[in-house]
């Protein structure tokens, strides 16, 4: 897209605007390469069945619906002790994620009903 938008709309030196061209060509190839490199190292790790993405698939669903209101609480306690942003953020991110998976292990997923209202499975 960025490449058709440059021929176009061409500058007012050729020459720049086929640089720009080949810049744009050549980050779309670069980025093109890393997509399907990472896509190739998941495949590889994670075709196998593993117990830990199964688990992490089981709760997806409880993670999601639960993370708002913790990463909402964490952040209003954590925010007065933690003054850096990024900080903050890796923080209350890794409690939020880890309550709302811890919740759904010890709380939701031994009982059927709140598995059916959570996740929308019914009980065998």
């Amino acid at each position: 897209l960025g490449a058709g938008l440059v021929m176009c709309f061409p500058l007012t030196n050729p020459n720049a605007s086929a640089a720009l061209a080949s810049a744009v060509f050549a980050r779309a190839a670069l980025t093109l390469a890393i997509v399907a490199a990472l896509l190739a190292v998941g495949r590889r790790l994670l075709a196998r069945p593993n117990p830990a993405t199964t688990a992490l698939t089981g709760s997806i669903y409880t993670v999601y619906l639960f993370h708002f209101m913790a990463v909402y609480a964490f952040g209003a306690v954590i925010a007065p002790h933690i003054s850096d942003p990024r900080l903050h953020m890796v923080v209350v991110a890794a409690l939020a994620f880890l309550v709302s998976f811890a919740l759904h292990f010890w709380l939701i997923a031994p009982a059927p009903f709140p598995q059916f209202i959570f996740n929308g499975r019914l009980p065998r």
